[in-house]
């Protein structure tokens, strides 16, 4: 019933946009294939415009609805599947498992804002996946020095060096968690003195390790 409400909804934003594309036009004139792409083209937008609307009301149930409608038309598009996942992840749906395979299309189809591996990283912290969160915030580092040519002091940086720090220092990695802790070094906030609490105990662990051999 709520999705029939939500069609019915939508059936008259559809055909006012239709009819806008069907009026005459002065500047150019489109042969039936490029009517057929621009009609296509506003479609997805009416659709992205209306899972908007929805999502900034809480109204998640539809904004999926929405979003899935305008993915389905541009499925290469990596905003359509980050704009899913968002709604999965909300208060009102919290289906982090929906969320991860859409964040999951979204990296697959290059995820042009670089949400979705930051999303991933976060996601499977939560279902306790520690080594698929280590993977996803290992690639979101990767991505943010290709962007920025190092580090730059973002919480995105700072919850993946920490998070990678306290993973490899977990299962033993300790060269990879001290190269993660040396990174938190050079930033200004808290985490730089967690940082150096984690590399003391490291150093402690492995001057340990060393004595015994």
């Amino acid at each position: 019933a709520p999705l029939r409400r939500v069609r019915e909804r939508a059936e008259p934003v559809l055909e006012r946009v239709d009819g806008a594309l069907a009026q005459p036009r002065e500047v150019a004139v489109l042969v039936p294939a490029e009517v057929r792409r621009e009609r296509l083209r506003a479609r997805g937008r009416a659709w992205y415009g209306l899972g908007q609307m929805y999502e900034l009301i809480s109204m998640h149930v539809y904004a999926v609805y929405y979003y899935q409608a305008a993915a389905k038309l541009r499925p290469n598009d990596s905003r359509m599947w980050c704009a899913i996942g968002a709604c999965y992840e909300a208060d009102g749906l919290r289906q982090p498992i929906a969320a991860i395979r859409v964040y999951q299309r979204a990296v697959a189809c290059g995820d042009k804002e670089g949400i979705a591996l930051g999303r991933l990283a976060k996601l499977h912290e939560k279902q306790k996946n520690w080594k698929a969160a280590a993977h996803y915030h290992l690639r979101n580092l990767e991505r943010l020095k290709r962007e920025t040519g190092s580090y730059a002091e973002t919480q995105d940086s700072i919850d993946g060096l920490l998070f990678l720090a306290k993973y490899y220092k977990g299962v033993g990695k300790f060269g990879a968690a001290e190269e993660a802790c040396s990174k938190l070094l050079d930033f200004q906030g808290p985490e730089k003195q967690t940082a150096k609490a984690l590399l003391r105990e490291i150093r402690s662990v492995t001057s340990v390790d060393y004595v015994r051999n």
